[in-house]
């Protein structure tokens, strides 16, 4: 079969320009999709109490910090949507803008609260429609001092009146220095309740068994006289005790702690501190100085870097503090856990609690970073993860301590009754020698009264 080479290329450059035109009308239609509705306006009201607002919300990046809300309209098509329930931002120097829909379709304005669960961002500003299209900016933030936040709790909540009659924008602005996650969360107002009951109460719970411990480890501190126990006070007190109370908001509810400094700068020099007392901590109960010199020395300088960081806390910013806090966290871990195991190697008993302790210190924070990543679910057991790592870690270097005081008792125990049964051998043999004298006496004063006898 014959064709004509005149006709091949006008068929081909017909196909070609037919393909063109389609390929960038897709193009054209991906750069404006995110412009239009990229992700579906959350209806209210809502069938769950709680709702995730991740999957429903946009992003735009503004590395500058210099968009105005103005701005932010105008660059709808640079908003990407977001499908995860937690947008990860991690260590990052930009601005963050977050669009969502809100829908009320019945008569009456309806109130949600808008929940950022995460006590990470320095500023938070939120822009709400009224039904006039106009925007209202709200607050809040770890730079906010709590008193002028816009609703007194842990997290930062902002109370929402949705406008009846359709759907409109909202817009949130995030900076922050610190590690950045954007988890967003919608509350009817039993939604929040419980959500802030089921929280507090195991907060409460967790404070006061680190409450009881401290109590009691300072009660046999005064009783057993043993250094050990000051270290390990030293370290739930400013670990388990002040960071995580700062962690989790609660230093103006608890301590009246107002100023911001409270909310950031003092987390690098708190986590700092803590990890500057477990090491003396872990070297008198291993005793390492001892058992692993080479080792002790490493600690020494960790210990030392602690210090330097907490120095530098108070005088360089907190993004540069934070960094330095995080990796020094991340080795002191490292270097006691291995140590920990080189303790039970060498037939340590109370290195198998202290393993233990701090093995679930690690596997907790190690969850609560993946919660906070957005690669597991936020739930009760995420949500407090370093927390119920920590406090099972209190208990086991508690038992470490007694385990330790109990060798050393079992230790002296049998010190002593080698000493006794090694003096009862030497009185034993010196009877026996006594006796040995006495028979000699006996013997030579027989010689003698026979010889003066036969004189």
């Amino acid at each position: 079969m014959h064709f004509s080479n005149a006709r091949v290329p006008t068929f081909n450059t017909r196909l070609f320009r037919y393909l063109q035109s389609r390929v960038a009308f897709l193009v054209l239609l991906c750069v404006a999709l995110p412009g239009f509705a990229a992700t579906k306006p959350v209806s209210l009201p809502q069938a769950s109490e709680t709702l995730a607002l991740g999957p429903y919300i946009e992003h735009l990046e503004d590395p500058e910090r210099s968009l105005t809300l103005d701005e932010a309209r105008a660059s709808a098509d640079r908003f990407r949507p977001n499908s995860s329930e937690v947008l990860n931002i991690g260590y990052n120097h930009a601005g963050h803008w977050v669009r969502f829909q809100l829908r009320n379709t019945g008569d009456e304005p309806l109130q949600r609260f808008l929940e950022f669960r995460s006590l990470f961002a320095d500023r938070l500003n939120l822009y709400v429609p009224d039904e006039q299209g106009h925007y209202t900016k709200v607050e809040s933030g770890r730079l906010v001092p709590p008193p002028a936040r816009p609703y007194q709790s842990r997290n930062f909540v902002f109370p929402v009146t949705v406008p009846p009659g359709g759907e409109a924008p909202y817009y949130l602005y995030v900076d922050s220095a610190d590690t950045l996650t954007i988890p967003l969360y919608l509350h009817t107002d039993t939604g929040l309740v419980h959500t802030e009951l089921t929280s507090r109460s195991w907060l409460s719970f967790y404070q006061g068994l680190i409450l009881t411990m401290t109590l009691f480890s300072i009660f046999l501190l005064a009783t057993l006289r043993d250094r050990v126990y000051a270290y390990y006070i030293g370290f739930i007190v400013v670990h388990q005790g002040l960071f995580f109370t700062l962690f989790n908001g609660l230093g103006y509810q608890y301590l009246g702690l107002e100023d911001p400094w409270w909310s950031r700068e003092a987390m690098s020099v708190l986590v700092s501190l803590s990890m500057w007392m477990i090491m003396p901590f872990g070297r008198v109960l291993l005793a390492t100085r001892q058992e692993q010199p080479l080792l002790d020395r490493v600690i020494v300088l960790i210990q030392h870097a602690a210090l330097v960081i907490v120095a530098l806390s108070f005088v360089v910013d907190y993004s540069v503090s934070i960094r330095l806090a995080n990796p020094h966290g991340a080795v002191t871990a490292a270097v006691m856990w291995l140590v920990g195991w080189n303790s039970l190697r060498k037939g340590n008993p109370a290195a198998r609690y202290f393993l233990i302790a701090w093995s679930m210190l690690i596997v907790g924070g190690i969850a609560y970073s993946l919660k906070s990543w957005g690669l597991v679910p936020s739930n009760l057991f995420t949500e407090h993860s370093w927390q119920i790592g920590a406090a099972i870690e209190a208990i086991f270097l508690s038992l470490a301590i007694a385990d330790r005081i109990n060798t050393e008792s079992r230790q002296r125990i049998r010190h002593q009754q080698e000493a006794q049964l090694a003096q009862a051998q030497a009185l034993d043999i010196q009877r026996k020698a006594n006796d040995m004298l006495e028979q000699n006496v006996k013997e030579r004063t027989e010689e003698l009264r026979e010889a003066n006898r036969k004189l």
